[in-house]
């Protein structure tokens, strides 16, 4: 009986050894960041908007060549500003700072632009990504281009992209007229930002949430629980 109890313990810390093996040595998380750059963002917002992507990028994305980010700006077209890369201890301040000193492109509200740029981009980087990630910021609703809520069979929707390699369309909306009905993929989310001011804390929130930072293990955690309570139970019946 105390050999049987003394090989459920060496499992369960078997077991729980290899969950955290197993989370060391996860896959790059490719997360596409899509910034809106449309004309109802006025310069100071604007400002505000790319700084807190900025400080975001430095607070929240690991240098441990977990994740691989990239930028878009969309308005009425969109331009990928930022190519999807690794980010490490040497790069991650160049590519905040890129972000941080984009210009507005100051037109209409082409999402499916967006969708559709970042998709190519993340695409050509040739990386091959565990999870892929389309985080898209808006204080609007579309108004060029096509609706991203549209079906899979639609060019720069958010199900298509989803019905191709990305995973899930997240989106963080920016003040009450912010629509993200289109998110599409199994656990997608949206969030919401009061205003500009409360933008970059909302986006630290989520950058963490979609990289798994404010995740815990529940799994990994109940295992160790249960090895460490086998360990106790067999010293207790050791020393009976």
């Amino acid at each position: 009986m105390k050999f049987s109890l003394f090989k459920g313990v060496v499992a369960a810390g078997i077991i729980t050894v290899g969950a955290f093996i197993g989370q060391a040595s996860a896959g790059v998380i490719g997360l596409a960041l899509i910034v809106d750059g449309s004309g109802s963002i006025n310069s100071s917002s604007w400002s505000l908007q790319m700084q807190g992507y900025k400080n975001a990028i430095n607070a929240a994305i690991p240098t441990d060549s977990t994740v691989a980010i990239s930028g878009t700006q969309f308005s009425s077209s969109a331009s990928v500003f930022q190519n999807m890369t690794i980010v490490d201890g040497g790069n991650r301040g160049t590519i905040a700072d890129n972000f941080g000193t984009q210009g507005q492109m100051n037109s209409g509200t082409c999402v499916s632009c967006g969708i559709r740029a970042a998709y190519n981009d993340a695409m050509a980087s040739g990386l091959q990504f565990d999870k892929l990630i389309f985080d898209i910021s808006t204080d609007g609703d579309w108004n060029a281009g096509v609706d991203p809520d549209g079906d899979a069979s639609t060019v720069g929707t958010a199900e298509w992209a989803v019905d191709g390699l990305v995973d899930v369309v997240n989106c963080l909306g920016i003040g009450n007229s912010a629509d993200c009905s289109f998110i599409a993929g199994v656990g997608a989310f949206s969030v919401t930002a009061d205003n500009f001011d409360a933008f970059e804390s909302a986006l630290i929130r989520k950058i963490r949430r979609e990289t798994g930072q404010d995740v815990s293990a529940p799994g990994t955690l109940a295992l160790l629980g249960l090895g460490l309570f086998g360990l106790a139970f067999y010293r207790r019946r050791m020393s009976a």
